[in-house]
């Protein structure tokens, strides 16, 4: 184990009364010999239901002055579990954090902290309230976007705005980035020639909705993965593969708790090797995946290949026997249409309302909208190409809709929601 997980661990255990308890109660010696703790698999593994119920026992002793001046950065997760935690940095180590993703915009697509980015945000909330926030606020070089109550005539007014701004680089999540594509298409606006880059984080990415990207902002895109908790924790290289930002996280694929080997799908933890106010460790991110030896990419970087593979761990389609099966099934089939289509599904969302009951959210290219044979063609090829047989028998209703906006909450579209209660 390297200097700096043994270091942050050591340091939780003494200063941070959560671990220190969960190091107590599980009876985990953190002995320390020539700075090296010997086997993580001996730490304990950590929820994100642990951490909401700690009433901020999280935070280290020697923050918890700056915790009540409000010296502290705090940063609150998307919700996209259906539960919102606030994660506080110094914010020496919130720079620290980022310092190896600005390094690899740089050297990679010639982006730095001067260059005119957008952002996007969600709702701001206090003590459960919504904060008013404009669409619109310009901090120094930077473009901040609110992303919340859009509809079709307001998303113009923000794309016009964007134009006029002439970003250099947009980060955003995949949903964000095809309304604003429809948007410019429908409209036959031309977006600015100084957008060099697009950064797409936040919601899993598919072959169809990138190619969309790509040929409506003719820029370099790239993809990124991390989480508000522990900030990135892997980045795309040139060939196409996440690779993980071993600098300021360790990563580890785990089920059942155990280890896997290379190539074998889990559940992905990671620890954060930044963050010493609040210290992440062996955290679950709720999201599945493998990993790969650095080797099996051609681009050169040393570090591990990470692979996501189907969203979150809590997307599970429920069969009334107790039997389930993931949702990437919906994904397969989506992608399998655009592949004989033309891409021409832009958005989708399926929502399980029974167990035997589904609604398919569909989203087509708006100069199909008008043709009915094309809608009929399409439920037509997802029946045929839905080969799951746990679900035989089951009905599908199919929706066609304009535009399938991001969650309200999250301010993230997820693919797949299901209604049964567990």
């Amino acid at each position: 184990m390297n200097n700096i997980l043994s270091k942050i661990i050591k340091h939780a255990s003494e200063n941070v009364p959560f671990y220190r308890e969960l190091y107590s109660k599980n009876k985990v010696d953190i002995s320390v010999s020539d700075n090296q703790i010997e086997d993580i698999k001996k730490i304990p593994i950590v929820k994100k239901q642990s951490f909401l119920e700690s009433d901020y026992s999280t935070i280290s002793k020697e923050s918890i002055s700056k915790y009540y001046n409000n010296e502290l950065i705090s940063i609150p997760t998307s919700g996209s579990t259906g539960k919102c935690l606030n994660v506080f940095w110094d914010e020496v180590d919130y720079k620290k954090s980022l310092l190896p993703l600005w390094m690899l915009r740089k050297t990679r697509y010639g982006i730095t902290p001067k260059d005119n980015p957008c952002f996007f945000f969600t709702n701001q909330y206090f003590e459960n309230r919504i904060i008013h926030c404009e669409d619109i606020i310009l901090n120094g070089n930077q473009m901040l976007i609110n992303k919340s109550n859009w509809d079709k005539y307001r998303i113009k007014t923000i794309v016009v705005q964007i134009i006029n701004f002439e970003p250099k680089w947009m980060i955003l999540q995949p949903s964000i980035a095809l309304l604003l594509c429809k948007c410019i298409q429908e409209n036959n606006l031309t977006f600015p020639k100084t957008l060099k880059y697009i950064e797409l984080s936040g919601e899993m990415i598919y072959s169809s909705a990138r190619n969309i990207i790509q040929k409506t902002f003719d820029c370099q895109i790239a993809n990124q993965y991390g989480t508000n908790e522990v900030n990135s924790i892997a980045f795309e290289c040139r060939c196409g593969n996440m690779h993980v930002l071993e600098e300021c996280n360790y990563v580890e694929i785990l089920k059942d708790n155990a280890t896997v080997p290379y190539g074998e799908e889990g559940d992905i933890y990671v620890t954060s090797l930044t963050n010493f106010t609040m210290p992440f460790i062996r955290y679950e991110t709720g999201d599945r995946g493998f990993l790969l030896p650095s080797h099996k990419c051609k681009c050169g970087c040393k570090s591990p290949i990470l692979k996501l593979t189907k969203g979150r761990s809590n997307d599970w389609v429920l069969n009334k026997d107790g039997s389930k099966v993931h949702s990437y099934i919906f994904v397969q089939v989506i992608e399998a249409i655009n592949n004989l289509m033309d891409n021409i599904i832009r958005q989708f969302q399926v929502v399980q309302e029974d167990y035997d009951k589904f609604i398919i959210k569909l989203v087509i290219e708006s100069n199909y909208q008008t043709i009915e044979a094309d809608k009929n063609l399409i439920c037509r090829l997802f029946m045929e190409n839905f080969l799951q047989n746990t679900l035989v028998g089951a009905n599908f209703y199919f929706e066609f809709y304009e535009t399938l906006f991001p969650s309200e909450i999250t301010g993230k579209l997820r693919y797949f929601i299901s209604k049964i209660k567990k």
